[in-house]
């Protein structure tokens, strides 16, 4: 059921729809002139490409794709401070930017009066053109307030408003979940403009994260040395498969530089070492794997494994060349790290030389996870039980 249509008077919709804003969403050019957004370095093209597209009469409507941690939400504040300098075209200068979510929406208006609220604000938003709605994590919509009794959730509510509307609005998602959510809602690709923010390569990820750096030193008189930047950045291609860069490294380079001001204060310089200890604290990977200045040596190596597996020399042989393989990197950093199926009878040292792989790279056997395909042989062993809360 769609939400009520309400009687507004001209008189009293600005403050109306500025009080609905203030409780369920937040006013990015208001933080832009406050200076405490991140900027987007070198996304001019991305920013100036988005900024086109909004001022567009028909396009205005935009949705921001990219990996994990590509620096989409930092080329939307760098919009948001476009829109505070009027660094923008002629048709957006004045606009506000204000961002909200499905979560905030939730939390403001609760489970039983969202509908209604959100139902006034997208009518009030239709007299309010200088207001560009900004909607994080744009899939999150989907089922979003939806009930048992009443299955209408956000993105149908927002998707009425935008088919009987001309209003700007900018929306974000993994461009994988955005995919998902244009399939279960097909009528958004008509309305939203798909603007894809791509993996910068490495050596514009160095620059961006170098200009992240100087802004730590401006803002915390903590310098981050060169040679930081560049094992962030090798530590996170090899290791962080599922994030992209520049935010990859910029979380590390972040995480690393509070803890080291915690520990040694600020005037001070972030070192290689301190971000090789915080991603191995991090990820729980030995630094044999983290750093050349670790010792390795093959036949140590191997003499571990034959002490602990005995008579399986074979077997042995293929672990200790997967890990000189790691040790070198030339391995893929595309593909897990190593996958090793053992065959054998009972009692051979298959489960003990996992064991032991584990010791070795972890120092413990306890992150082992363990499945006996024995307990899953019949089809109602892995049927996963459905239920419903009311």
């Amino acid at each position: 059921m769609f939400p009520p249509h309400y009687p507004i008077s001209s008189e009293d919709a600005q403050q109306q729809m500025d009080d609905l804003l203030k409780l369920c969403a937040t006013n990015l050019t208001e933080r832009a002139s406050q200076g405490i957004l991140q900027h987007a370095f070198e996304r001019d093209q991305d920013v100036e490409h988005i900024m086109t597209a909004l001022a567009s009469p028909l396009k205005g409507r935009i949705v921001v794709t990219g990996g994990a941690r590509v620096g989409k939400t930092a080329v939307i504040h760098e919009v948001a401070y476009r829109l505070h300098t009027e660094n923008c075209p002629e048709s957006l200068k004045g606009s506000l930017l204000w961002g909200l979510s499905a979560r905030s929406i939730l939390r403001a208006f609760g489970i039983r009066d969202w509908q209604e609220k959100l139902g006034l604000l997208l009518q009030l938003w239709i007299k309010r053109p200088d207001v560009i709605l900004y909607v994080d994590a744009l899939p999150s919509t989907l089922m979003a307030g939806a009930t048992a009794e009443d299955p209408f959730d956000m993105a149908q509510v927002l998707l009425g408003q935008l088919q009987s509307s001309d209003n700007r609005i900018l929306a974000e998602g993994r461009t994988s979940a955005v995919a998902g959510f244009l399939d279960a809602y097909p009528e958004y690709k008509h309305i939203l403009l798909e603007e894809r923010v791509p993996e910068p390569k490495v050596e514009q990820s160095k620059r961006i994260i170098s200009q992240f750096a100087d802004a730590i030193l401006a803002s915390q008189q903590v310098q981050v040395d060169e040679l930081a930047i560049h094992t962030a950045i090798d530590l996170t291609r090899r290791f962080s498969l599922n994030e992209s860069l520049p935010g990859k490294a910029i979380d590390l380079i972040e995480e690393t530089v509070a803890l080291h001001a915690e520990q040694i204060g600020h005037d001070s310089r972030v070192q290689a070492g301190e971000v090789i200890d915080r991603f191995g604290d991090k990820t729980g990977l030995p630094r044999m794997l983290l750093t050349d200045d670790e010792p390795y040596n093959e036949q140590i190596v191997r003499t571990y494994f034959s002490e602990r597996v005995l008579g399986q020399d074979q077997a042995v042989e293929v672990i200790v060349q997967a890990l000189s393989l790691l040790r070198t990197r030339l391995n893929n950093p595309k593909r897990p790290m190593g996958v090793f199926l053992f065959i054998g009878p009972t009692g051979v040292g298959k489960t003990e030389l996992a064991r032991a792989l584990s010791r070795y790279l972890f120092a413990s056997d306890e992150l082992i996870v363990r499945f006996n395909m024995a307990d899953y042989t019949q089809d109602w062993h892995t049927s996963i039980p459905v239920s419903y809360t009311h």
